[in-house]
């Protein structure tokens, strides 16, 4: 058991945009973690917001609340630059983390110096109710991770640790990507010589999938842009595939069908 005075401080990020319908219960999650309060402090990034997602985080009376307009890249960079953590946690305003997500990520960032990247699986709320399509898509991602920590090339920024000092390394998210700014920036780090891990006991609802087969195609042809030009623009790896083949045979679907 790590001392609560070793234990790193931490700021935990939530970009947010029109999420009053889930950052009520997200920031209920994150102000019950088992952490020293003294050593967290929690941002939330409002990114030019249109309901009440503002009027949902000033309930919490010790969330920090912030404005920055522009792409998830450049709001995450903004939170994690005002912040003071030495340690950054990034938590997307739609997930629910476990209670013991930092003690438990943290404890890995101590005992492992050459690990840069903690992130968590994905789980599903009430899994035995959910669409088919959701089950099966987050039962097949989870598939890869053995359990306990799982060494890997890239992340996905729903919830996720970092030391501050990585992304001064790698100049932080590029603010040019619209989405998969998290793979961009996982492959960056790893190259930059940091090892990434998924902790396969570390886990995270993720309020927001896609629940029907339109709007999961749909998602997959909005990431298909960046993906393209992630892929394009780093080493090639089979796991990406599925991301750049998606969105392209949902194009071809779409012309067939017009």
């Amino acid at each position: 058991m790590i001392e609560n005075e070793l234990l790193p401080s931490v700021s935990v990020i939530i970009p947010a945009k029109n999420e009053e319908e889930y950052i009520g219960r997200c920031l209920e999650a994150v102000s019950n973690l088992e952490y020293p309060k003294d050593k967290i402090d929690v941002f939330v990034i409002d990114n030019k917001s249109t309901d009440q997602t503002v009027e949902c985080a000033r309930k919490f009376t010790t969330v920090q609340i912030l404005e920055k307009e522009g792409t998830i890249s450049a709001v995450r960079n903004f939170g994690g630059q005002q912040a003071k953590g030495e340690i950054l946690a990034f938590l997307d305003a739609d997930c629910i983390p476990e209670r013991k997500w930092l003690l438990k990520a943290t404890k890995t960032l101590i005992e492992k110096n050459d690990v840069a990247v903690v992130g968590t699986v994905l789980e599903i709320e009430n899994k035995p109710y959910v669409p088919w399509i959701e089950k099966y898509w987050l039962e097949y991602l989870n598939t890869k991770f053995c359990t306990g920590l799982n060494y890997v090339s890239t992340i996905s920024s729903f919830c996720f640790l970092v030391r501050r000092k990585t992304l001064n390394d790698v100049n932080w998210f590029n603010e040019n990507l619209e989405t998969c700014e998290d793979s961009d920036l996982g492959y960056r780090i790893s190259q930059n010589g940091n090892k990434l891990v998924i902790d396969e006991n570390i886990k995270t609802v993720h309020l927001r999938n896609a629940k029907t087969i339109r709007q999961f195609f749909l998602r997959q042809l909005w990431q298909g842009g960046s993906n393209l030009q992630n892929f394009f623009e780093h080493d090639f790896e089979w796991k990406e595939l599925p991301s750049v083949l998606i969105p392209l045979a949902y194009l071809l679907l779409l012309f067939l069908l017009t």
